[in-house]
């Protein structure tokens, strides 16, 4: 039985690409986390714990791997899952609970990334209708993961040293990941200008990508300002309207640049930082989390 906490999660690299045939590079974020607690006082069943067990019980591909009768008199003695996951900002809330609902319940656990991808995907269909499994499965296994377009999940093991210098903005604004999901697909339908952007924007991904993977720092920097200004062009709908003079501001100054970390539209967005002295200014304006693992 998994009792240890379980993380957040970013995607560092992949946001709308991977829709197209990219890689995406995701990692644990160790800021936010949650775990199963007893103790909850409204005598009711927390929605969210309870939507992923009536899943899991109802559904014949799923409802066999699990302690199903230990889940429901958990359930039943107050348990809930106290988590600081922000929800709505692409974090991976609801990848968290179904990581440690797997860890908690599952009868065995599997060491085979690709079907306990399947399991956890299949799990978390609770929440999102058709997941892909990504969330949960970094949560669970606490690894950054490249997930290949053409190819197998790879933890990545080494580390990746110039995530010093990457930082998360908090916008303070929640959103809906579907529905600029749908925004991105109807222009991609209509606007072959930004379809042929986007593909500009996807190459430069598989190289960001590579570069950490492969610890080649000296070229991150500038491929990340050029992934900035593309988006900037590209994506201005998917920028809150607040953000746009201060990512701006970022390109014109290079002090720093900004990334969409996920949907955009709020939650967090992605700070490439040279130095600590052009952090300040932003620190100074907004909640700012540092990346790389403590």
């Amino acid at each position: 039985m998994d009792d240890r906490q379980f993380y957040a999660k970013i995607l560092l690299f992949g946001e709308y690409t991977v829709l197209l045939g990219s890689d995406a590079l995701a990692i644990p974020l160790h800021h936010f986390s949650g775990n199963f607690a007893f103790g909850n006082t409204e005598k009711a069943y927390p929605d969210g714990v309870l939507k992923l067990f009536r899943h899991v019980a109802a559904n014949p591909e799923l409802n066999s791997f699990f302690l199903l009768d230990q889940w429901q008199q958990d359930l039943d003695d107050g348990m809930y899952f106290p988590s600081s996951i922000p929800q709505g900002y692409g974090l991976g809330s609801s990848g968290a609970l179904v990581a440690a609902a797997y860890g908690k319940y599952a009868i065995s656990h599997t060491d085979d990334v690709l079907a306990l991808k399947t399991i956890l995907s299949s799990m978390e269909n609770a929440f999102h209708g058709a997941s892909s499994g990504l969330d949960p499965l970094v949560s669970y296994l606490d690894k950054p993961l490249l997930f290949q377009h053409n190819g197998p999940i790879l933890p990545i093991l080494q580390p990746m040293d110039e995530l010093d210098k990457f930082w998360l903005l908090d916008t303070g604004i929640a959103r809906s990941t579907s529905e600029y999901v749908r925004l991105f697909q109807s222009k991609i339908d209509r606007d072959s200008t930004f379809s042929e952007q986007v593909d500009a924007l996807k190459h430069k991904n598989q190289e960001a990508i590579s570069m950490l993977v492969h610890q080649k720092a000296e070229s991150v920097g500038d491929l990340f300002f050029q992934m900035s200004e593309l988006q900037f062009s590209v994506f201005q709908e998917f920028i809150p309207a607040e953000l746009l003079p201060i990512w701006e501001n970022g390109l014109e100054s290079r002090d720093y640049c900004l990334k969409l970390c996920g949907a955009g539209g709020g939650g967090m967005m992605l700070v490439y930082v040279p130095d600590d002295e052009s952090l300040r200014p932003l620190q100074k304006k907004f909640s700012m989390h540092a990346i790389k693992r403590q």
